[in-house]
């Protein structure tokens, strides 16, 4: 599957990116995550809108999973309580890319920039992987550390 954006606006000119916040979420760290067989860390827990967020998954098993680009999901923390961040568009350029996290190569790692995409609060970042390349084929549902943007 490929992802196109196109926008009928001014030519060369990105389309602003903004969200809106969705449902509660009532997601909580999956049995893997809770003993060990998979790690989400996040290089800070502190950013400004000029910085860019680097995420790295880490798999402590003997067997592949596979990362897909673009099933990210954000959650925002809004009254002690955690909201599904919904984009006007999708904030990744390029199409569907897999990854695979085994125990020879146990870490995917991704760099985005901040201010294109996020505002001021507290977030954390749902990462889907699968057994398969395919989603919903044994996924496990990955929640980062919260973070704060300032």
């Amino acid at each position: 599957m490929v992802v196109f954006l196109s926008s009928c606006g001014e030519p060369n000119k990105d389309p602003k990116i903004t969200y809106t916040l969705g449902n509660t979420s009532s997601l909580t760290e999956s049995e893997h995550q809770l003993n060990g067989d998979f790690k989400i860390s996040m290089d800070k827990s502190n950013y400004t809108l000029s910085d860019s967020i680097t995420y790295t998954i880490t798999n402590n098993t003997d067997i592949e999973y596979y990362v897909i680009s673009n099933e990210i999901t954000l959650e925002k923390k809004v009254n002690n309580t955690w909201k599904k961040v919904i984009f006007n568009i999708i904030p990744i350029e390029d199409g569907q890319e897999i990854d695979k996290v085994t125990k020879e190569n146990p870490f995917y790692s991704e760099t985005r920039p901040l201010d294109e995409w996020l505002t001021v609060g507290t977030f954390r970042i749902v990462r889907i992987i699968s057994k398969d390349r395919d989603i919903n084929t044994e996924d496990i549902i990955l929640l980062s550390s919260e973070f704060t943007i300032k």
